[in-house]
């Protein structure tokens, strides 16, 4: 029984394929852009499963499938190709970012450095205005008058 089913099902796709050369058309696509197995099984009306199993039908449809190729084989090529642009310019864009962020690190090194030298002269200068202040307290006190380095 296999083998009429075979023979019924390779005949149905044989004049499925003569029915799309005759008419110009290509295999239709699914959503990702490959040739949509269930619908051309449907047409045929067997198991999709035959288009891609090990037998002679799956052997034709790849073969098939290179000659007549695919609705939207040319919308597919343009859809990587934007794509592809795409992704360049992102690449490119994420450099550019880089470049900034590392740039913006060295800025923020640089100004980590100015308030640590800030820092530490402000301390200088406490310790210079507590060291006066004292200086100035036993002035008072003493009457005499000391400097400090």
């Amino acid at each position: 029984m296999e083998r009429v089913t075979t023979t019924k099902n390779e005949m149905k796709y044989l004049a499925y394929v003569e029915h799309l050369r005759a008419n110009k058309k290509k295999f239709p696509i699914n959503k990702d852009g490959n040739a949509n197995l269930s619908e051309i099984a449907r047409d045929c009306e067997f198991g999709r499963d035959r288009l891609y199993k090990n037998t002679k039908l799956a052997i034709w449809f790849k073969e098939d499938l290179k000659d007549i190729g695919t609705e939207g084989g040319a919308s597919k090529i343009a859809d990587d190709d934007y794509l592809a642009k795409k992704a360049d310019k992102k690449s490119k864009d994420a450099s550019a970012l880089r470049a900034d962020l590392d740039a913006k690190i060295q800025e923020v090194i640089a100004l980590r450095k100015d308030i640590e030298d800030l820092e530490s002269e402000v301390k200088k200068l406490k310790r210079q205005k507590s060291e006066n202040e004292a200086a100035m307290e036993d002035m008072e006190l003493t009457g005499r008058r000391r400097f400090f380095k």
